[in-house]
């Protein structure tokens, strides 16, 4: 998966990192001020760095990879 090469794709949270809590997709931003999560349309759309694609919490999207849905849709995709 292509979108294991960002950084956030290591897991987020740990005393290393100072990350303590998922970051909340509905409205939330990160540290750096990138949006949480961005409405898609469909099933399919193109890579968008540091983001995995899919249905979350919020339907069809963007969602960052420091949010729990993030890592939901890529252990379902890693699983198929």
């Amino acid at each position: 998966a292509p979108e294991l090469k960002s950084p956030y794709a290591k897991y987020p949270l740990s005393a290393q990192t100072g990350r303590s809590m998922w970051v909340n997709p509905d409205g939330g931003r990160t540290a750096k001020g990138e949006p949480c999560f961005i409405a898609g349309q469909g099933k399919d759309q193109p890579m968008k760095e540091h983001y995995v694609y899919g249905a979350g919490s919020l339907g069809y999207g963007y969602y960052h990879l420091l949010t729990r849905d993030s890592h939901k849709i890529m252990y379902v995709r890693l699983q198929s």
